[in-house]
């Protein structure tokens, strides 16, 4: 069950990465790290993925490791967590303290937004599940 929720998280990070745009002119999407090479498992560095979060939750008085997260912006992050106990479940979490992303290291990422997609219409189908008309 462990594996689903790796690559279910892998497989919506791969998408917010992949609809990252180009322009220069955004404040989302933009890497501090321009090369795109991995060699010999080179570790990240600060930067490489300024969207990608780590949601910590403080239990008596410690912090657990919850999963990781993409930035939507500086009071959303959307996560793989099974936060709702449904299979397949995305969540979105409001932060209770505002990320900082004036800092390099801390940016959203793009998401689409064109007048198709403002003018389509989507309604709940159930508790977990959201059908595109």
């Amino acid at each position: 069950m462990a594996g689903v929720w790796y690559y279910t998280g892998m497989v919506t990070t791969m998408i917010c990465a992949l609809l990252v745009a180009s322009s220069k002119t955004q404040r989302c999407g933009q890497r501090m790290v321009v090369n795109l090479l991995t060699v010999n498992g080179t570790q990240a560095r600060d930067g490489n993925w300024p969207w990608n979060a780590i949601l910590f939750s403080n239990d008596n008085e410690s912090f657990a490791y919850r999963c990781g997260g993409t930035i939507l912006d500086q009071n959303t992050v959307v996560t793989h967590y099974d936060v709702s106990n449904y299979a397949n479940d995305i969540a979105l979490i409001r932060l209770r303290d505002r990320a900082d992303i004036t800092q390099s290291n801390v940016k959203p990422i793009c998401l689409p937004v064109t007048k198709e997609l403002r003018r389509q219409q989507f309604y709940p189908l159930h508790t977990n599940i959201v059908v595109h008309e």
